[in-house]
């Protein structure tokens, strides 16, 4: 699978990256069909083919890193499958990232603040 397309480059090339961390846009994400691990690329360097991003589900630590997509589309996985671009990502923010939770929109922190309470005062 190719993870770069060219609408996707054209996307980076128009990205503001002058944001504040939290609101941080993430514009492709990019996974391991076999294991945790998960890049969401906010920015990308078409000259070198190297994106800038967020990294989870790694053994030591998510974190802020440089990953080259010709190393991610090379690599060869269990089942003879591949590092995969999440076809129909929409583009999110690092506080996204951090809280999914809140992906649904469903969400009402109120209302689990007030069952969270309930819950604490019948176990009183």
């Amino acid at each position: 699978m190719k993870l770069i397309t060219p609408e996707l480059e054209r996307r980076f090339s128009e990205a503001k990256e002058d944001t504040a961390l939290d609101q941080t846009l993430f514009l492709a994400k990019f996974l391991n069909p076999c294991g945790n691990e998960i890049w969401y690329a906010s920015e990308y360097d078409a000259k070198t083919k190297t994106c800038y991003g967020y990294v989870t589900g790694r053994e030591y630590a998510d974190d802020w890193e440089f990953f080259s997509i010709p190393k991610l589309e090379a690599r060869k996985l269990h089942f003879g499958l591949s590092i995969q671009r999440e076809l129909y990502f929409e583009e999110i923010t690092l506080e996204q990232v951090l809280n999914p939770i809140c992906l649904s929109g469903d969400f009402d922190f109120e209302k689990f603040k007030r069952n969270r309470e309930q819950s604490e005062e019948l176990e009183r």
